[in-house]
């Protein structure tokens, strides 16, 4: 259990952050050529499992962070769990290989916030 700790932080720890002048900020996170590669493999391969998990993660802070950054959002995966959101980026890398994992989340966002949750009373119906 410690190894894969270990396994996991530092796959984690592999993609950057960087700031352009302005102040924007753009997430270098991994390919999805690498996030298709770790769906198909998961089963055959531990390495691939924890670096799915991760990826799975990475998407929870992602949407964490959309969530409580963008005004008017409790949730934006509204009626949808977190499974299907991963199972919504691996198809969309699998049609845009050479992007990344951060614009597979900004497509997901862009694609679930018309139905997103806007209150915690909303999400609790």
């Amino acid at each position: 259990m410690k190894n894969l700790m270990l396994a996991v932080m530092l796959l984690a720890a592999t993609s950057a952050w960087a700031a352009g002048q302005g102040g924007d900020y753009a997430y270098s996170a991994h390919s999805c050529g690498k996030v298709i590669e770790a769906a198909r493999d998961r089963e055959k391969s531990e390495k691939a499992e924890i670096f799915w998990y991760t990826i799975g993660w990475w998407m929870q802070g992602y949407v964490a962070a959309y969530n409580r950054l963008t005004p008017g959002t409790f949730s934006i995966l509204g009626d949808r769990d977190h499974e299907r959101a991963m199972l919504w980026v691996k198809a969309w890398c699998e049609k845009n290989p050479l992007e990344d994992l951060s614009s597979a989340m900004q497509a997901l966002t862009t694609e679930l916030h018309p139905g997103r949750h806007q209150t915690k009373q909303e999400a609790a119906r």
